[in-house]
């Protein structure tokens, strides 16, 4: 079970800048209003708590979870390490892609804005008395 603490930047892709020497996965987080004066752990940074899901349901946040430690880390992995890619690596690197766009907050905005139109759209079609004569 992945958590409440749910990461819109996978932790996958933090681990290429983690800051070599110190202790714990650590990067420098960077921020519009101030420069980064150290190093912070990637367990915190680049995530909200219920970003995908409210508890107790952590079923969407467990999905993407597993997608990215059976699928696209290990890809990732080979291809920041210069590693031969393996059969199948070049799919999962066009998952991974759709996978990060349809994670952002303005692909979930769409599609709650999409689904509530279409309820809005039929609740209004199967209210007109004529729909069913």
């Amino acid at each position: 079970m992945a958590g409440r603490n749910q990461h819109y930047i996978p932790r996958l892709l933090m681990r290429g800048f983690i800051v070599p020497g110190i202790d714990g996965e650590k990067v420098f987080c960077y921020e519009k209003d101030r420069s980064p004066d150290k190093p912070q752990s990637i367990k915190r940074i680049a995530s909200d708590d219920d970003f995908y899901s409210e508890p107790p349901d952590n079923a969407l946040d467990d999905s993407i979870t597993a997608a990215e430690t059976r699928d696209f880390g290990p890809v990732i992995h080979r291809a920041r390490t210069g590693q031969p890619f393996k059969d199948g690596d070049e799919l999962n690197l066009r998952r991974f892609v759709v996978h990060m766009i349809l994670r952002t907050d303005s692909a979930r905005s769409i599609a709650g804005g999409v689904t509530t139109s279409a309820i809005q759209g039929a609740q209004a079609a199967f209210s007109e008395p004529d729909l069913f004569r």
